[in-house]
């Protein structure tokens, strides 16, 4: 509470929170951690330190005899984010690869092409993530390859980064729960009970998000050009690299950008 009223980072504060519960808890509730570690013949510091690790590593069983105190209060702890972890991973590592080796840009070159304006451009975010959750069935593969598939060419359009976020965040993370078969589509229906299709018509903020994003990338409202700052710290191209050609004036009023200077020699 404290770390989260200070403003430290999220992951010192949900840290500090579990480290003083853990601390608490021998005092509080003594029988119920001498139950949980089940060995007796230790102390109570070290059973409380067992407990400890134990319950932030594979999670905390309840076994007071009320099914629903248990269900709540029984979790896998730290194991069972691992198939999380494992595919935040995989989606990082398979978008580096798809970028690095070029095929993004082989798959961006022909639809960045044809999207001539802003709003354009963020509808095939837009549509991007939204296919993602559909095909690929996984929150973090919709977030991940946009993400890195559009970057660059946010970048030369002088569109600031949150716009990318943003674009990712309306259509990858809250439309995932709209699909039954994504996992955070099956997850929420297991938790709450209920099939995804009965909770679909009522979820307004899932799907509006998409399209007040899209619309707002049409009409140029809060889409942020980037700051000299954000332009300053991309990566320069290297002296190898082909140079990028400046947007005509036709092709900057489309993009909402001024227009840079005509190359030297250049066609008129």
């Amino acid at each position: 509470m404290v770390f989260a009223v200070r403003k430290y980072p999220p992951f010192l504060a949900i840290l500090g929170s579990a480290l003083f519960a853990g601390i608490l808890a021998p005092f509080t509730q003594s029988a119920a951690v001498t139950a949980f570690v089940d060995q007796p013949e230790l102390g109570s510091v070290a059973a409380a330190i067992k407990a400890n690790f134990a319950a932030m590593a594979t999670g905390f069983v309840s076994n007071s005899g009320v099914e629903a105190i248990d269900e709540l209060f029984s979790r896998g702890g730290m194991a069972s984010f691992l198939t999380t972890v494992w595919l935040i991973l995989g989606a990082l590592a398979f978008a580096a690869a798809m970028k690095h080796a070029g095929f993004l840009q082989r798959l961006l070159a022909p639809i960045a092409a044809r999207m001539r304006r802003r709003g354009s451009l963020i509808l095939a975010v837009n549509t991007s993530a939204i296919g993602l959750n559909v095909v690929a069935g996984d929150q973090y593969v919709a977030d991940v390859l946009p993400a890195r598939m559009f970057s660059d060419e946010f970048e030369r359009r002088g569109l600031a980064p949150q716009v990318l976020s943003r674009a990712v965040e309306d259509s990858g993370t809250v439309t995932s729960v709209l699909v039954p078969w994504n996992t955070c589509g099956a997850y929420i229906s297991g938790v709450l009970g209920v099939p995804t299709a009965a909770y679909f018509p009522y979820c307004f903020f899932n799907l509006l998000s998409p399209i007040l994003d899209v619309l707002y990338g049409f009409i140029g409202f809060k889409v942020p050009t980037a700051t000299p700052q954000q332009a300053a710290a991309a990566t320069p191209a290297s002296d190898d690299a082909p140079q990028q050609a400046p947007l005509t004036g036709e092709e900057a009023e489309q993009h909402g950008r001024p227009a840079g200077p005509r190359p030297i020699g250049g066609a008129a």
